[in-house]
C-alpha cells in the first residue's frame, strides 16, 4: 500500500551489525523486513556496512578502515523526490532535509542519525591518542548550527548515554 507522506512512522534501531554469524544477512529477516516497512523513515546504526533496502533510498555513512560504526538513515520511496541530503564530516552522523510541502507543514524538518561510541571503545581511544577527530557530539552540534535554520529538527540514534566518564 503507498505510505501518505503526510504521517512519518520514524524507527531508530542500533542493529549492532548487519551481519551476524547464526542469522547471517539481518536485513533479509523477516522480523527485521517487518519493522523496516512499517516505517517511513528509519535511522540505523552500527550497520558496519552500507545497506540498501528495498522500497527505501539509503544514505549510508561508515567509519573508514574500521569495521565499526556505520548509520544508515533510509526514506521511503514516497518521500524521495522530497529529500536534500546534508553533508557532514563526521562518518557517525548521517542528515537530510525533507521539505515541508511534501508533509503539508509549515517548516522543513531536518532528520539525523548519529551512533555515538562508548568513551572506552577502541575506536574513541585511538582517535583521542593520535587525536584525529573531534567528538561525535561537537560534530553533531556543528550539523545542527549550519543545517537546521528554519527546520524542525529530528534526533535519532545511539548516544551511548550510560557509558560516560
Amino acid at each position: 500500500s503507498e505510505k501518505d507522506p503526510r504521517h512519518l512512522k520514524v524507527v531508530s534501531w542500533n542493529i549492532h551489525d548487519a551481519s551476524d554469524q547464526i542469522l547471517g544477512d539481518k536485513t533479509a529477516e523477516a522480523e527485521f523486513i517487518a519493522v523496516i516497512e512499517e516505517s517511513s523513515i528509519f535511522c540505523l546504526q552500527e550497520t558496519k556496512r552500507e545497506l540498501n533496502i528495498p522500497n527505501f533510498k539509503c544514505f549510508n555513512s561508515n567509519r573508514p578502515n574500521s569495521r565499526s560504526g556505520g548509520v544508515c538513515l533510509g526514506v521511503h520511496r514516497t518521500l524521495e523526490k522530497y529529500i536534500i541530503p546534508l553533508p557532514s564530516e563526521d562518518p557517525d552522523i548521517v542528515a537530510v532535509k525533507i521539505s515541508a510541502k511534501s508533509l503539508s507543514l509549515e517548516r522543513d524538518i531536518v532528520v539525523i542519525n548519529t551512533y555515538d561510541s562508548p568513551d572506552t571503545s577502541s575506536y574513541k581511544l585511538k582517535n583521542r591518542h593520535t587525536g584525529t577527530q573531534a567528538s561525535t557530539l561537537e560534530n553533531l552540534l556543528q550539523v545542527i548550527a549550519t543545517s537546521t535554520t528554519e527546520c524542525d529538527i529530528l534526533l535519532a540514534g545511539d548516544f551511548n548515554a550510560r557509558t560516560g566518564r
